[in-house]
């Protein structure tokens, strides 16, 4: 690898993944803010959702970069299987959950398949 290719992708890659994670994670709040959560509202629960929507937008990216799609989808189904007897007595805390996985997770899509696309315009 080349040191020019290299800047390239580190330049690509860092301000990236911030866009995902942190951008994608405001971005996922406020499409959130103002809906109920049903039975699990309060600040812990919303707390421990950002994380995990941190790490759900990093992993998301990082799979597309790698090409692998197919983790996406066991990422999602493995989230699904988690919550499901969370959210089964619960459909507005369901709903919730839904929504910000499908947004977290095309937020993230969106964002890798982007840089995907300018490290290969860049390089």
């Amino acid at each position: 690898m080349t040191l020019r290719l290299f800047l390239v992708q580190l330049a690509v890659l860092v301000p990236g993944y911030a866009l995902a994670v942190f951008v994608g994670g405001a971005l996922v709040a406020g499409l959130l803010r103002g809906r109920r959560m049903g039975k699990a509202e309060d600040d812990a629960a919303r707390r421990v959702g950002r994380l995990i929507g941190w790490f759900e937008r990093f992993l998301v990216v990082t799979f597309v970069l790698a090409g692998q799609y197919a983790a996406i989808g066991f990422i999602v189904a493995a989230k699904s299987i988690l919550r499901f007897s969370d959210t089964r007595d619960d459909r507005a805390f369901s709903e919730y959950v839904l929504l910000g996985t499908l947004a977290s997770v095309s937020v993230a899509l969106a964002v890798g398949i982007g840089m995907n696309l300018l490290i290969g315009w860049l390089s």
